[in-house]
């Protein structure tokens, strides 16, 4: 070895030899570091002057000195600063925020943005850098606005034997671990976890990696299982659940749906796609009781765990709304057969399967806007909603199916020997959405319409079902002493403490004492449940629930035509295409829905090998 020194001190072309082979060796490896860095063309892009001072930079091994930010993203990047300087200096790593790429227009930092340096970084943000020397610096950008800047880097720079003023731009670290986990409550991205424990996690990780959260009493734990790569992600999205969830028995329908259904994410999106044939699960979205109580937890796709049997039929569960209480829609009118699947064929005849009456007032409703209505008002009328209740779309008479619903009802329910059978049901909302939508026509009379579940089932792109029913009559200008016009319920705050609905699901005992009433708690499914359940606006769909092989009617209105000048109502299609009929149409099935209270009792066949809720071991409602 001591030859070898004394050969290197004595010999200069050996010297010489042996500094070249460490320049090559060196350049060698900024190249491959600096791949896109010696390709590129734009290397003035790169270069940074801090008065008699030059420094360079490289991002993820491009010659350039701007990184784009998309909107809601996390953007991670490597910068090489390279110091062209021969003496030591100090440096501070500084950037500005620019709008366009170039970054020839700056602008101040938005709220919900911002830059980090990782907690894996090599380099410090400021530091001294040796002559010709590089940093390598991670830097973390977190831009959740829905704009996509861009931050053009920059350095703040002097002699390394002067003090430096520092500008302190990037000052916080981002803790960056071989695991990123990102929360969710809601679906709205959240830097916390709840700090409580009513709520239903969704745990999905990359990487094949699996997830869980548990409440351990007094905080959520997360729990990461086959996690052997680095860069894994984990998204945990905590839902609120439905009023009454939490502690449901499995006893109860509530319980028994929670205990066999983990709740997930859909795996296409409702009324934009229909479901695949192999998605069945239950996922949430907000109905009318979120804001009070929970989310809506819905079945969507091929599911066949959902059949239960009541009051001498079988039905199928739509989905648990955001107070707890269970949507049904009936499968079997015939008895508690679940196999077999057929509507009601007694209280519908053959003249009146029909959504609404060919006449009234002074026209027939299947050729005037308000003709669309669970219930209707005054065919003539010049006005969607009034104070006096002359509206044409106020609720002054039933629609031909609520009529025959309330029928049904009477027969079903009200019998000598099922008396208990109303106590079991729920006073929810019923939602015949007759709101219209800025630009879409007058609701009433014969100018063309497009009522909101169109807008939202069809025409919207991307599409916004929703199970929350818009208060149709204060969105037309309508006075505050007229509510919830759409919103169907049996009971008001006036004759119960139901403040959510406007009671208009009644009908007067008798002519001569039409101050008392009797009260219907049913309806019909909206255009909206069947998206969210895996139907799609004039798609054919044969592998999702709700699919029955023949027709039946919605409670939405769809519009007015009035080129064809008939008012149409949403219809499920013998194919599962969801599309509107004509109100006169006849051939439509009555299927009726119903939700039972969260705290009715439920049991199904323990001994059977079939699982709890499928077509041969249905859960079934015990009658007190």
């Amino acid at each position: 070895m001591s030859n070898v020194i004394d050969l290197f001190k004595n010999n200069k072309r050996f010297q010489y030899t042996a500094i070249l082979s460490v320049i090559a060796l060196f350049c060698i490896v900024l190249n491959i570091t600096f791949s896109a860095f010696t390709r590129t063309t734009n290397k003035n892009a790169a270069n940074i002057k801090v008065g008699n001072l030059s420094y360079s930079t490289a991002i993820d091994g491009n010659t350039t000195s701007i990184i784009e930010a998309t909107n809601n993203k996390i953007t991670k990047k490597n910068v090489f600063l390279i110091s062209n300087n021969n003496l030591d200096t100090k440096y501070e790593l500084t950037y500005e925020v620019c709008t366009d790429s170039s970054c020839t227009e700056t602008t101040t930092k938005p709220e919900n943005f911002k830059v980090e340096y990782s907690s894996k970084t090599i380099d410090s943000v400021k530091d001294t850098i040796g002559k010709t020397s590089t940093k390598i610096i991670r830097l973390i950008i977190t831009n959740d606005t829905d704009t996509t800047y861009y931050i053009k880097l920059g350095v703040n720079a002097g002699f390394a034997y002067n003090t430096l003023v520092y500008k302190n731009q990037i000052t916080e670290e981002y803790p960056e671990d071989d695991l990123t986990v990102i929360s969710y409550i809601n679906g709205v991205k959240n830097n916390a976890f709840p700090t409580s424990e009513d709520y239903t996690p969704i745990v999905e990780c990359n990487n094949g990696a699996t997830g869980s959260a548990a409440w351990d009493g007094t905080q959520w734990l997360l729990t990461v299982s086959n996690f052997t790569e680095t860069d894994t992600k984990c998204h945990i999205d905590f839902a609120k659940n439905p009023g009454n969830w939490l502690n449901a028995s499995n006893t109860t329908l509530l319980g028994l749906i929670k205990e066999n259904n983990p709740l997930k994410h859909t795996l296409t999106k409702p009324a934009q796609e229909i479901n695949l044939s192999t998605e069945a699960l239950l996922s949430y979205t907000p109905d009318d009781y979120t804001s009070t109580a929970g989310n809506s937890y819905y079945f969507r796709g091929n599911v066949q765990n959902n059949y239960v049997t009541f009051a001498n039929k079988c039905w199928k569960i739509v989905r648990v709304d955001g107070n707890g209480n269970i949507k049904l829609f009936l499968w079997n009118n015939n008895g508690t057969d679940c196999t077999t699947n057929a509507a009601d064929t007694s209280t519908f005849n053959a003249d009146s399967l029909k959504y609404t009456k060919d006449v009234g007032g002074t026209g027939n409703l299947y050729q005037i806007a308000s003709g669309v209505g669970f219930m209707y008002g005054k065919p003539d009328s010049t006005e969607l909603f009034t104070d006096n209740n002359t509206g044409a779309q106020d609720n002054i008479n039933d629609s031909t199916i609520l009529i025959n619903l309330k029928t049904w009802y009477d027969n079903t329910f009200d019998t000598a020997n099922t008396t208990n059978y109303t106590d079991l049901l729920a006073d929810v909302i019923w939602c015949g959405d007759k709101s219209v939508g800025s630009g879409d026509g007058d609701g009433y009379g014969t100018a063309s319409t497009y009522f909101m579940p169109l807008r939202r089932v069809y025409l919207n792109n991307p599409k916004t079902p929703s199970l929350v029913c818009p208060d149709a009559s204060t969105e037309n200008g309508v006075s505050e002493t007229i509510k919830n016009t759409s919103r169907y319920t049996a009971y008001s705050n006036t004759d119960s403490n139901n403040t959510n609905g406007n009671g208009m699901l009644k009908s007067a005992i008798s002519e001569t004492n039409p101050t008392e009433y009797k009260y219907y708690k049913i309806g019909l499914l909206t255009a909206d449940e069947a998206a969210y359940a895996g139907g799609k606006g004039r798609t054919e769909n044969n592998s999702y629930y709700l699919y029955t092989g023949s027709y039946y009617w919605t409670m939405s209105p769809l519009g007015f035509n009035n080129i064809s000048q008939l008012a149409n109502v949403w219809y499920v299609y013998s194919t599962g295409n969801l599309f509107g009929t004509s109100v006169r149409t006849t051939g439509g099935d009555l299927r009726p829905a119903i939700s039972l209270n969260y705290n009715v009792q439920a049991t199904y066949n323990t001994s059977s090998e079939d699982a709890p809720g499928t077509v041969n071991n249905p859960y079934e409602i015990v009658i007190p």
